[in-house]
C-alpha cells in the first residue's frame, strides 16, 4: 500500500475514519480503533466500554451510514488493534 492509497479524514471532533483502497474502513474514537466497515460492507464495533464520547462517536457513525448498532457484530477490541497494526505494516512495507 502506498500512502496516497489511505485517506484518513476527521469526521467529528475527535473522531476520524481511515479509508482503505479495498472499500473498507476503520473509525477512530479520539485516537483508539472502536469500528470498522468490512470491504464487503458489513460493519463491526468493539466489544468494550471506552467512554460515553466514544460510544456517541459509534452509534453516530453506525447511524450514519444506515446500520442499526443494536444489530451489528460485536468484535474484540483485540481485532480492531490487530487490523490497525497490520494497516501499519503493509504501509512500512
Amino acid at each position: 500500500m502506498s500512502n496516497a492509497q489511505l485517506r484518513l479524514q476527521k469526521v467529528r471532533t475527535n473522531m476520524s475514519e481511515l479509508s482503505l483502497p479495498d472499500g473498507s474502513a476503520v473509525l477512530f474514537s479520539f485516537e483508539t480503533p472502536v469500528a470498522m466497515k468490512t470491504p464487503r460492507g458489513y460493519y463491526r464495533k468493539t466489544d468494550r466500554f471506552h467512554s460515553q464520547a466514544t460510544s456517541r462517536h459509534i452509534y453516530w457513525w453506525l447511524d450514519g451510514a444506515g446500520e442499526v448498532a443494536s444489530e451489528t457484530k460485536v468484535i474484540p477490541q483485540d481485532q480492531l488493534n490487530d487490523l490497525v497494526r497490520l494497516i501499519a505494516i503493509w504501509e512500512c512495507e
